[in-house]
């Protein structure tokens, strides 16, 4: 009995598995294209798009596949959940890095000093576009696992406003 009980767990751990890593190549295409200096501004414009819609689908699998895992509360969910936490933060710095660059290049090249009005006074606030060096530069970092893992499943719900109400794979 007890087999055919793991068999079915780890069914359903394949099962989310594959569909996060299908997700996670997607992204990572459209990240390419993001910073290809070959595509054109529309061609970037689109995959940023897309980049958001299919990370927000990474992100929701993601919080469903961590909900599976801790309730099933063994000591080789605990270990798949500890390296799906590592997987899913190393993914989203390198989406969230891609995005911040993609916007500092798809927004209009001027001007590159914007001003904001507090009240009467007028406050200067200057943008720092990234070169395609420090972009490439900052995707190679390792972002701050231990921070991120804890607190990333809940922030990011909060942030982007997704639920945890439809988990289907």
């Amino acid at each position: 009995m007890k087999r055919s009980i793991s068999m079915a767990t780890s069914g359903e751990v394949d099962k989310y598995s594959q569909a996060l890593a299908t997700l996670s190549r997607e992204n990572d295409r459209l990240i390419s294209i993001l910073l290809s200096s070959e595509a054109r501004h529309e061609e970037k414009a689109s995959s940023a798009a897309q980049l958001e819609e299919t990370t927000n689908k990474y992100m929701n699998l993601s919080d469903c596949y961590i909900d599976y895992l801790k309730r099933k509360n063994t000591l080789d969910s605990q270990r798949e959940l500890i390296s799906h936490q590592l997987i899913r933060s190393v993914n989203m710095h390198k989406t969230e890095t891609a995005m911040n660059y993609s916007l500092s290049k798809l927004e209009p090249p001027e001007p590159t000093q914007a001003f904001t009005q507090t009240g009467e006074q007028m406050k200067k606030v200057t943008t720092t576009k990234l070169t395609d060096v420090q972009m490439k530069q900052e995707l190679k970092k390792e972002p701050n696992v231990s921070n991120s893992v804890r607190s990333q499943s809940s922030s990011n719900s909060r942030r982007s406003g997704r639920s945890n109400a439809s988990c289907t794979i």
